[in-house]
């Protein structure tokens, strides 16, 4: 039996529009890069993409719990 996955590990920022990830995996899809290419961002922060040059892209290791952040974007005013 596999345990569910309660938490987001990653959290993009491109050009200060942020997202959250849980896998790297996730990540490269979504930029559509390998998952190599990420993986060395995560560990050399100065790395530039060659199809983001432009683009100022950030990758941050992160825990928090993905129930956490439905609540917060699903808040309602009254």
């Amino acid at each position: 039996m596999r345990t569910q996955n309660l938490h987001y590990n990653y959290e993009l920022v491109v050009d200060d529009k942020r997202q959250y990830f849980r896998t790297a995996r996730c990540i490269a899809t979504h930029l559509g890069v390998s998952h190599a290419t990420i993986r060395n961002k995560i560990n050399n922060p100065l790395m530039v993409f060659r199809k983001y040059k432009k683009n100022n892209i950030e990758i941050i290791r992160v825990h928090v719990p993905i129930y956490d952040i439905r609540i917060q974007q699903t808040k309602i005013e009254y």
